[in-house]
């Protein structure tokens, strides 16, 4: 069937064998061989809307085109033969196909655009609403389509920024204190900076609060003990080298305390500086955690609300729809029936056949 429909415009000629050229401005086929004129009739075997119907159904649509293109050189104006080569540069069997939104998002505009423009301005005056509103259909496609791609942009960018998030997780808590597995394989919890810095000083202060009071307490046990023994100087005799033995060694016990005390200190601070390191680097993660989160749910928010406006495009279509099926002139769903019909100037609606009679042919 293809072949046929591709071979409607390569008509040999009876009385020689050559190929007839259309000759649309007298409506007839001219033998540039022997130079024979066919009417347009003579050639009715080769039905050409009937043929296109065909194609369609078959999903033949580049010969559905080539019937269509056919049929308009000898009318221009042919209603069946404009809105089927709209349906075939869309690739759709007949209108019902294009009430669904989600059929719109396979059509390529830049293919329609040319036979739209060509339909509204050969189309004749009570068809002119028609393909107005086919007109508006396609453009309304065309926005559903552009919502699509940008919705599924949108939700390409917002699945690499939970990506993105997800690494800048796994990055924050690279910089907690304590190794995720430790040497013998078992996993072990990460401490927070914050953590180790408030516990470290809590453990601090508690050790410095226990040094000093040993150091303070020593000063006053030596004191009371000068005292007692100065009270009992008369009393009993003690030994000038005990003495000086048990303060030699309170000097040495407090000034040992008092290193510690140091150390301590410097340990401490140590630690409060690398926690304090840890901690301005998670902080500067969560920032940018906290910036791709906001650019993430500004994406979800723009989604939604591309969403709604697909719905909304959604209904319109089927509004167009219905609008195109109260003024299609052939009172069907849009499917080209091949029924021919259309009057001697080839406009639709009426009950005569799209082909004049068959005649003989003429020599000019």
């Amino acid at each position: 069937m293809k072949e046929n429909i591709s071979n409607m415009k390569k008509h040999s000629c009876p009385s020689c064998g050559g190929q007839l050229r259309v000759d649309t401005g007298r409506q007839m086929y001219e033998c540039p061989f022997c130079g024979l004129t066919y009417d347009y009739e003579y050639f009715r075997e080769d039905d050409v809307l009937e043929r296109a119907s065909r194609a369609m159904e078959a999903g033949e649509f580049r010969s559905a085109k080539e019937a269509y293109e056919f049929m308009l050189q000898k009318d221009p104006h042919n209603f069946e033969a404009l809105r089927g080569l709209i349906l075939a540069s869309a690739e759709a069997k007949d209108m019902d196909e294009l009430r669904k939104a989600e059929r719109h998002s396979k059509i390529k505009s830049e293919k329609i655009e040319g036979c739209i423009t060509r339909a509204n301005t050969d189309c004749l005056p009570e068809h002119k609403e028609y393909f107005e509103k086919m007109q508006a259909l396609f453009e309304t496609g065309k926005e559903y389509r552009e919502e699509i791609v940008a919705i599924s942009k949108l939700r390409t960018d917002r699945k690499r920024h939970y990506s993105h998030i997800d690494r800048l997780e796994r990055e924050k808590e690279e910089h907690y204190i304590g190794a995720r597995e430790s040497l013998d394989g078992e996993e072990t919890v990460p401490i927070p900076p914050k953590a180790v810095i408030i516990l470290s000083l809590a453990l601090y202060l508690v050790w410095a609060l226990i040094l000093i009071s040993l150091i303070w307490g020593g000063g006053s046990s030596s004191s009371s003990l000068n005292s007692s023994k100065k009270s009992t100087k008369n009393t009993r005799t003690v030994k000038t080298y005990s003495t000086s033995s048990t303060k030699n060694k309170e000097k040495e016990t407090k000034q040992s305390l008092r290193t510690v005390l140091v150390v301590s200190s410097a340990i401490e601070a140590g630690i409060v500086f690398f926690a304090v390191q840890k901690q301005k680097k998670i902080n500067e993660v969560e920032e940018q955690i906290r910036s791709v989160s906001d650019e993430t749910d500004d994406m979800s928010r723009e989604v939604n609300a591309r969403e709604e406006k697909l719905r909304e495009l959604n209904k319109k279509i089927h509004m167009i729809s219905n609008d195109l099926r109260k003024l299609d002139p052939l009172g069907s769903s849009g499917s080209s029936s091949g029924n021919g019909s259309g009057n001697s100037n080839g406009s639709v609606g009426g009950g005569g056949a799209s082909f004049p009679r068959v005649t003989t042919p003429k020599r000019t």
